[in-house]
């Protein structure tokens, strides 16, 4: 596949059923309290940055460089394709006039003020006719300016989808953050050596977890809706799965698990084959036993 093009059954997601197991883990989670974030100066913004990029850096992933261009300079280019009625390909002539190929490192990054402690995007552009992905490319990544602990991990999170978009990495979308999810957490295992950080990022993503199984309870959702919700649970269950066999592994586990992910990010293998030798799957991942020992750790 080339990259950059979802193959036509990456949307085609079976929504979940909501199981006794995942009604469990609601209950269970029901008393976690929202952690309290302090806003930190916008003079750490570099040091946060750099943080969030030593997963990537002391385990020497390899990442691809992406396709760039300014968020604003592509909107002048698409007003001038108007006005100068081109068609799809002239537009794209036009585009790569002005695209730069850059290390993921060097994305700028634009701050939002509208996100929340825990926002951001990669911010791809997919670009096609008749439904058809013809061209990725990327502006600015995008992060919130309410900048925290967390930043670094967002940050991770981000350059990873970055990967994932370009390169093909994960074959099915309900599958599509679980590697996003196990680099924040990587990161904020990284970031600090008292594991603060990582338990202030895990009451945070259980506390999504929490909200979006009881989402789910809605017995009038869209199809569209059940699906993002089922991708937020599996996503967040597979790659709390995933961190713990990573984080309490030995040694040898620790280099094959970073080993296969650095594939996935390469686009040699999908996340789905990771996870499968991994043995995680949609119905294990459901199982109370992980998340009653995480919230005994957090409380």
């Amino acid at each position: 596949m080339k990259k950059g093009f979802k193959s036509k059954s990456y949307y085609e997601v079976q929504p979940i059923s909501l199981t006794s197991d995942l009604l469990d883990i609601a209950d269970m989670l029901q008393d976690l309290k929202q952690p309290r974030l302090s806003q930190l100066s916008d003079d750490d913004f570099n040091e946060l940055i750099y943080k969030g990029k030593l997963p990537f850096l002391n385990n020497s992933f390899d990442l691809t460089s992406i396709p760039f261009i300014p968020y604003d300079l592509l909107q002048k280019l698409e007003i001038i394709s108007k006005y100068k009625e081109m068609d799809f390909n002239s537009f794209i002539d036009l585009i790569n006039n002005y695209l730069t190929t850059l290390d993921p490192f060097n994305i700028p990054i634009l701050s939002d003020d509208t996100l929340e402690f825990e926002g951001g995007y990669c911010n791809p552009m997919f670009l096609g006719v008749n439904g058809e992905i013809e061209k990725l490319i990327f502006t600015e990544f995008v992060i919130t300016n309410k900048l925290s602990i967390l930043t670094p991990g967002i940050y991770a999170h981000e350059i990873v989808h970055s990967q994932l978009e370009f390169n093909n990495g994960v074959n099915n979308y309900i599958h599509s953050e679980v590697l996003p999810i196990f680099f924040d957490k990587l990161t904020a295992l990284y970031v600090d050596n008292n594991y603060e950080t990582l338990k202030t990022n895990e009451k945070l993503r259980l506390i999504r977890l929490f909200k979006a199984i009881n989402s789910y309870k809605n017995t009038n959702l869209s199809l569209y809706q059940k699906t993002k919700l089922s991708m937020c649970i599996i996503s967040i269950l597979e790659a709390e799965k995933l961190f713990n066999k990573y984080l309490y592994g030995t040694n040898n586990d620790k280099d094959n698990i970073i080993l296969k992910i650095n594939e996935v990010l390469l686009g040699n293998i999908q996340l789905e084959d990771l996870l499968k030798e991994n043995e995680i799957t949609i119905n294990n991942c459901q199982e109370k036993k992980l998340i009653k020992r995480k919230i005994g750790s957090l409380l």
